[in-house]
């Protein structure tokens, strides 16, 4: 397994757990200072107060993208199922990160369907009426 720790002005690193941990990777740009960063098996998600997103590779810690928000963000993002939602400094989740996770199933695709809690379909604007 992994583990991630971020430091502002510092670094991010990736620490491989086993029975001699070892740092695998650093990363140095666009560190939080005050969320701490979410992470699945595939990425590592660092939202910064200066606004700025980035999306790691939680294995090698390359970059995959960034992009600058007009608001910075002080809570830690969540995820939920495919999404990570970031609630920026003025207290709202106007941003919704759609990231593409890979899914083990029996199941085809055509079985697999959406499900939605109250109104969050209305987070989809992708989707027809």
């Amino acid at each position: 397994g992994m583990v991630f720790a971020v430091n502002d002005y510092a670094r991010l690193v990736g620490i491989r757990l086993g029975e001699n941990p070892e740092i695998a990777w650093e990363y140095l740009d666009d560190l939080s200072e005050v969320a701490s960063p979410v992470a699945t098996p595939d990425f590592v998600i660092l939202a910064a107060s200066f606004g700025t997103v980035t999306c790691l590779d939680s294995k090698t810690g390359e970059r995959y993208w960034y992009e600058d928000f007009d608001e910075g963000f002080y809570s830690s993002p969540i995820i939920v199922g495919e999404n990570i939602y970031l609630m920026d400094v003025d207290g709202g989740t106007p941003r919704c990160v759609r990231v593409m996770m890979h899914l083990n199933s029996q199941h085809s695709r055509s079985e697999m369907r959406h499900v939605y809690l109250e109104g969050a379909r209305g987070l989809r604007d992708d989707l027809p009426e």
